[in-house]
């Protein structure tokens, strides 16, 4: 899979990162997400995977970014493309999160 890049600057707000499709693989090797926001509560994220049904199986969930920290995951990250996208739920105040996938 291609590098992807995702700024998320609203809250709450639940991300597509990467859509489900039948020409999309979930091949991924990792995940970078970085709070720049300036606000000191940091960021508040959920990373998962929904199915067609709305099923959410999650990777962490209320996990606590504080400003200026970045959460790297780089195992067990690979899914079904055709089944399943990968989405982001952040809150927070004045969130200012970077997404990268490789």
């Amino acid at each position: 899979m291609a590098v992807k890049y995702v700024n998320v600057t609203t809250s709450p707000a639940t991300t597509v990162l990467i859509a489900k499709s039948r020409v999309v693989d979930g091949n991924i090797s990792k995940i970078s997400i970085a709070n720049f926001s300036d606000h000191a509560d940091g960021a508040t994220v959920n990373l998962f995977l929904q199915d067609a049904s709305a099923n959410d199986y999650y990777f962490f969930k209320n996990v606590n970014i504080p400003k200026g920290a970045s959460l790297v995951l780089d195992d067990n990250l690979s899914f079904d493309g055709s089944t399943y996208s990968l989405k982001m739920l952040s809150t927070g105040t004045s969130p200012a999160l970077t997404v990268i996938i490789k």
